[in-house]
Formats: structure tokens, C-alpha cells, sequence
């Protein structure tokens, strides 16, 4: 076996100070399934995919690692991605739950998710989505001040799998902005706005179903119907235009369509929050990123599918960092060939590396409480 050596060692300390600078983001992969079957997608998710969802036995692993990095006062925050996470809307407004219980008990300082979107195709499905949010999104919980913050993702792959007047650069922007409108031409009625009754555009007239023809009854008036809609309920999310200093609550990640690959992020890594900046995440190497798999195995250590074999969720966070520094200081690996050099690096070094941060981290100073 070759040993590591002394002069080259990523030191525990550097890896705890990295920490508690930049904090530590959790991606949860819920699902490795998707409804899409995206050429980009460096973990293969298609409907093919397993219909498995993250255990609650994992999420408490995960639990007790974000309380190992509290005890330090390193920061986190989780990144609920996929496959799609909301395909299952109902079991996704579970996981929203569990991550925003601990942003309220001060846990992690942010949530975000991210979604492919293809629930903007359907009336029923936007609504459904909004009110998951709803339901677990207090009303001052919203944007990168509040806490919580959706991504939609979208490049070129995506269009191919979307409705038509879904597809190119700007239309899910326009569908998400309409469904804060009363009137608009996306979907047949308006998306948060409960309708109260019909009237007669011109005399007045009430009515709690449109008469026929859309006329209005009064032979003196025969004026046209037009509905008449109350102001979203409590529950529903505030409209992201309605603007933060950190940004909308939702929006749909700034890519560019055409030949700029390297642009797009394809399940939802990179910066935390409102993404104007772009999405070329090179250099993004064994950032104080954790990614675990449906099953609490350690995906990513950067943000493209690196599927780094280091551990699990039931291991100490700050060894995995460790583990995924020393990695990337020993090899300088690049993309796409992460996955084999990850492998050929753990043949060698994996288990005694992890013993000797085993024994290092048992030798930091707890932070007195």
C-alpha cells in the first residue's frame, strides 16, 4: 500500500478552518429517479431509474452530522435535489419538512431545493407543488434572507422532454412569473387566485356559474361574463417579484442555451441561492460539500458526479472532507475522469487515510459550551 506523504498531508486543521469559513452543504439526493433522461445527468437518473426515496434512518444519519459540525460551530445548509425530489410530491412535502424543522431549531442556516420544473406543464401539478411549499415554507421563510430557496433548473437537455411552449430560453421564467396573475394566456385560469364568482362586465350582475354563452341573463344587457378572483390564501407563496435583497425565492437557473456545455449545472450543486452568475463550476473540487445517495453512500465531492467511493452518512463529516481534500492535493483529478481516479485512489489509500483522520479529529479540542 503507498503511503502518503507527511509533507503533502491535507492537515485536520486546515480542514476544520475551510469549514467553519465557507460552511458545509448537505445534498440530499432523494431519488435517483427522474421523469427526464437528460444526456448531461453525470448519475444516469431516468424513469428507469430505482423507485427508491432516502430512509428516515439515513436522514437521521445525517442528522447526527450536522450536529458533530454544530458542536463546532461550522455552519450548514441542505440542497434537496434528485433525480427529480418531487415526483413524489407528497413524500417530497415530508423531506421539505425535516430540512426547514431544522432550519427553525437552528440547525442549518439555509435550505434550497431544486427541480426540473415539469410540474409548470399542468395546471393541477403547479398548484399541487405550491401548496407542498406552502404548507411547509413559513410566510417569513422565504428567499435567501428567510431561509428557503427553489432553483428550476434548465438547459437545452431539459426541452426535449417539456411541452412545446415549455421549451427554449426564457419560457419557464414566463410560466413561473404567470402563476402570480390573475390574467394571463399560460394556463386556462389563474394558478393562486380562487375564484369568488362571475359578473357582467357591464351592468354588474352576479353569478355563481358562467351563464351560457357567456352572456350575461339580462335580456336589457347581454353583456359579456368575467370571473371575478379572490387574493391568494395565506398559504400560498409570496410571488418572487415581490423582490428580496437576496434575490426571488424561485427562479429558474440562468444558463445559456446553445454550445456553452460547461454552463450548466445539472442537478443542482454549485452556489447556494440565486444563481445570476452563471454555472461553470470548474475548480469546485472537495468543496465543504456533502453528497449522499438515496441509500447514505457519499456521492459527490465537487458537482460532477464524482461518485467519490470515501464512506457513507453514518461517518464522521469532517473525515469525509478530509478524505475528499487529500484526494484532490494527491491527484488533481478532471472532470469526468473523477469517478475512475477517486476509485484508483481509494485502492490505495483509502482505508489508512481514513484511520489516521480518525485519530486526528479525536485530537481536536471540543468547543466549550
Amino acid at each position: 500500500m503507498l503511503e502518503i506523504d507527511e509533507d503533502v498531508r491535507v492537515s485536520i486543521d486546515s480542514v476544520v478552518e475551510s469549514a467553519e469559513e465557507d460552511g458545509v452543504i448537505f445534498v440530499l439526493l432523494l431519488t435517483e429517479q427522474c421523469n427526464f433522461e437528460c444526456g448531461h445527468c453525470f448519475y444516469s437518473c431516468s424513469p428507469q431509474s430505482p423507485n427508491l426515496f432516502m430512509s428516515d434512518e439515513v436522514l437521521n444519519a445525517i442528522w447526527y452530522q450536522m450536529q458533530e459540525l454544530k458542536k463546532r460551530d461550522i455552519p450548514c445548509r441542505i440542497n434537496l435535489i434528485g433525480g427529480e425530489p418531487t415526483l413524489n410530491l407528497q413524500k417530497f412535502g415530508g423531506y421539505l419538512n425535516w430540512a426547514m424543522t431544522h432550519y427553525r431549531n437552528g440547525l442549518v442556516t439555509g435550505v434550497e431545493m431544486t427541480t426540473n420544473g415539469w410540474w409548470l406543464k399542468e395546471l393541477r401539478w403547479v398548484r399541487k407543488f405550491m401548496e407542498v411549499i406552502g404548507d411547509n415554507v413559513y410566510s417569513d421563510e422565504y428567499g435567501l434572507d428567510g431561509g428557503f430557496t427553489c432553483r428550476i433548473s434548465n438547459d437545452q437537455w431539459h426541452d426535449a422532454f417539456r411541452p412545446s411552449w415549455l421549451q427554449g430560453e426564457g419560457r419557464l421564467a414566463q410560466a413561473l412569473a404567470s402563476c402570480w396573475e390573475p390574467y394571463h394566456d399560460w394556463y386556462d385560469e389563474p394558478v393562486l387566485y380562487p375564484l369568488k364568482w362571475y359578473e357582467c362586465y357591464s351592468c354588474g350582475q352576479d353569478y355563481e356559474e358562467m351563464p351560457e354563452d357567456n352572456e350575461c341573463a339580462d335580456e336589457d344587457c347581454n353583456g359579456e361574463i368575467e370571473a371575478i378572483y379572490d387574493e391568494p390564501d395565506w398559504r400560498a407563496p409570496p410571488n418572487p417579484e415581490d423582490s428580496y435583497d437576496g434575490g426571488a425565492w424561485i427562479y429558474v437557473e440562468s444558463t445559456k442555451y446553445g454550445n456553452s456545455v460547461s454552463s450548466v449545472i445539472p442537478v443542482g450543486r454549485g452556489t447556494f441561492g440565486h444563481n445570476d452568475k452563471g454555472a461553470n463550476m470548474r475548480g469546485s473540487c472537495a468543496s465543504n460539500t456533502l453528497t449522499y445517495k438515496p441509500d447514505g453512500t457519499l456521492s459527490d465531492i465537487c458537482c460532477s458526479g464524482s461518485n467519490a467511493p470515501f464512506g457513507t452518512a453514518y461517518d464522521n463529516p469532517l473525515v469525509l472532507l478530509a478524505l475528499a481534500q487529500q484526494f484532490v492535493k494527491d491527484w488533481t483529478p478532471i472532470c469526468y475522469d473523477c469517478h475512475r481516479d477517486a476509485e484508483a485512489w481509494a485502492d490505495d489509500h483509502l482505508e489508512s487515510e481514513r484511520e489516521y483522520y480518525k485519530g486526528a479529529i479525536e485530537c481536536l479540542p471540543m468547543i466549550d459550551r
